[in-house]
């Protein structure tokens, strides 16, 4: 028998979920997974089991200097592909069918599903999870800028660009946190001069040095990770929302289901880095 528990119902104590005339407003609570913004989608597969081929040329492709008329010298490119396994995010609620008769909060209640669906992508991208995934920020071989404090001012992202630029990268977001974007803001210089220009903190869209800033809630506590997105392949899904009344057939009631799959592997971690904030004690 089906468990009854934790059906979502129009129960007493939840009239503003349930209303008569109660006005919703528009609902944003689902933005785009990282996945998509942050890596260079190479397709998407469908199982555990297949695996996502996706081809990419190594480095060393060289063009030349050919004078009028004569012959182009024909170059071979050393062309390789990444192998990645993608993984199943899926969420699934029951719900009466009378609840369902309040349309705005059924989609109240898909666009949540949804907003778990991609906080939860983003965690596999930026920290990784129980499954074994490595996130970018675990990931073996990026650079390791070290940490940005009131002693080392911002030297250490100038620092981490520069390696990282050397290394062949083109950095396409700064992601952190907001408490880590915080303590950067609070951050001054040896005259009390915040680090960060005011007109930077309260810009909609805040760059550092032309970098974009993705602020992400997923990315670890005082870490900071500089992003190339054309180093991180991935191959990864929309999030697909379907109903069924069978499985909750005896309790008059269908179930909302939400899911999505993603894979991601990084290139060349050396055109990545990893920085904190205030990680260092003060001396």
């Amino acid at each position: 028998m089906t468990d009854t528990a934790n059906i979502i119902t129009t129960g007493t104590g939840k009239e503003g979920l349930w209303p008569g005339s109660t006005f919703y407003p528009a609902q944003t609570i689902a933005p785009d997974a990282l996945i998509f913004s942050q890596t260079s989608v190479g397709g998407t597969i469908s199982g555990d089991g297949p695996v996502a081929r996706i081809p990419y040329i190594k480095d060393g492709l060289d063009a030349a200097i050919v004078a009028e008329g004569t012959r182009i010298t024909e170059t071979d490119p050393d062309l390789s592909e990444m192998y990645v396994h993608t993984h199943k995010i899926a969420i699934l609620t029951p719900i009466s069918n009378e609840a369902t008769d309040h349309t705005q909060t059924t989609s109240l209640i898909q666009a949540g599903m949804v907003k778990a669906i991609t906080d939860k992508a983003d965690r596999l991208l930026l920290q990784g999870d129980e499954a074994g995934i490595k996130g970018l920020a675990l990931t073996p071989g990026m650079v390791e800028a070290g940490d940005i404090n009131a002693a080392t001012g911002l030297n250490p992202l100038l620092d981490a660009i520069g390696k990282v630029g050397d290394n062949g990268g083109s950095p396409t977001g700064i992601i952190m946190g907001y408490s880590t974007w915080a303590s950067l803001l609070k951050l001054t210089d040896r005259n009390d001069r915040p680090l960060i220009a005011t007109d930077t903190a309260n810009s909609p869209t805040p760059a550092i040095y032309g970098i974009p800033i993705i602020l992400n809630m997923q990315t670890p506590a005082g870490t900071i990770l500089l992003n190339d997105s054309s180093q991180v392949l991935s191959a990864a899904s929309q999030a697909a929302v379907a109903t069924s009344d069978q499985a909750y057939f005896a309790n008059d009631s269908l179930a909302i289901r939400v899911t999505m799959r993603l894979g991601f592997g990084v290139l060349r971690p050396n055109r990545l880095a990893r920085l904190t904030v205030n990680k260092t004690p003060a001396k």
